[in-house]
């Protein structure tokens, strides 16, 4: 059991927040992203293995303001989606020239869009179509 997670840890490489596992057939899956509110681009290739999969929740909510997904990639178990944000914060409105604070903090909610982009005719696109996402031809 050691030896498999000691393979396993050493067949994964992290490029830009990124996670890859590499497989002995020279593919990549993408298996998480760290980092909070990131514009992502995924490489075709990384590090010679070429990436053909994006595994699921491999994007955690907040992870990603925008996706850009390759051509090479012909799975996808799942992608990110929006995501809304709750914190408690003390607004400063500022109206021209009366500046006002609130000394109470209050409850802010922002909702963030992810944006995925693709290329045109790609299985990518048909995911996104097929799983009603929103998506950008690229």
């Amino acid at each position: 059991m050691r030896q498999e997670a000691a393979m396993a840890e050493q067949n994964t490489i992290t490029e830009d927040y990124i996670t890859y596992r590499c497989r002995p057939d020279g593919t990549a899956v993408v298996t998480h992203c760290s980092g909070w509110y990131g514009n992502r681009i995924i490489p075709e290739t990384v590090a010679g293995y070429r990436v053909t999969s994006i595994g699921a929740n491999a994007f955690p909510e907040g992870s990603c303001r925008s996706l850009y997904i390759p051509d090479s990639v012909t799975e996808i178990k799942s992608l990110p989606g929006d995501f809304t944000e709750k914190i408690w914060d003390r607004p400063r409105f500022d109206m021209r020239e009366n500046a006002m604070d609130i000394d109470e903090p209050v409850l802010v909610v922002r909702t963030y869009s992810v944006y995925i982009y693709v290329k045109p005719n790609s299985y990518a696109e048909r995911y996104c179509k097929d799983h009603k996402i929103r998506y950008m031809l690229k």
